[in-house]
C-alpha cells in the first residue's frame, strides 16, 4: 500500500485483511491461497466462523489462525503478534519445538531469538486499526517549549 493510504483484500467471503499504510504481501499468486507472506507493514486479518485455516509467514515464524481476528506487525527486527478475538499458533523460524498458542487478548513478539512470552495486547500495537497514533514521547517534539504549545 501507499504511504496514507490503508487497503482491504477480500482472500474470501470469511476471510479479509485490511493492510495498514506502507505494507506489501506476497500470496504467491494465486488469488486464493492460504498462505501469505507478510513481507513489511501491519495486517490486520479478520475471519468470520466457518474460514479455511490462513498461514502468514514472516522471517521470524509462521502463523496459523482460522476463526480468528488477529493484527499482525512486521517491523524491523521482529514480528508482533496481537490477538483481538479467537486464537493463533506460532511457530517461530528455525525452531523445532512445537508451535505456541496465543489466545485472545495477548500478543507475542517473535524475532530472530524466537517467539517470546505472552503479554495483553498494548493499545499502540493496534491503534492504527482505527487510524489512530500513539504517542508515549514527545520530548523530541517540544524541546524548547511548553507542551501545551505543541499540543495547540
Amino acid at each position: 500500500t501507499d504511504v496514507a493510504r490503508r487497503e482491504e483484500v477480500v482472500i474470501d467471503p470469511q476471510t479479509r485483511l485490511l493492510l495498514n499504510t506502507r505494507t506489501s504481501l506476497d500470496v504467491g499468486g494465486q488469488p486464493d491461497a492460504r498462505e501469505i507472506r507478510l513481507l513489511d507493514g501491519e495486517i490486520l486479518l479478520r475471519q468470520g466462523l466457518g474460514a479455511h485455516p490462513l498461514v502468514v509467514r514472516t522471517p521470524h515464524g509462521r502463523i496459523l489462525s482460522s476463526d480468528a481476528r488477529l493484527a499482525i506487525s512486521r517491523l524491523g527486527d521482529s514480528t508482533v503478534l496481537s490477538v483481538l478475538h479467537g486464537s493463533a499458533q506460532v511457530r517461530a523460524a528455525g525452531g523445532s519445538g512445537a508451535a505456541r498458542q496465543v489466545p485472545a487478548g495477548q500478543r507475542m513478539v517473535i524475532g530472530p531469538q524466537g517467539a517470546g512470552e505472552l503479554q495483553p495486547v498494548q493499545e499502540a500495537d493496534v491503534a492504527w486499526i482505527n487510524g489512530e497514533i500513539v504517542v508515549h514521547a514527545l520530548k523530541p517534539v517540544a524541546q524548547g517549549g511548553a507542551p501545551e504549545r505543541v499540543m495547540n
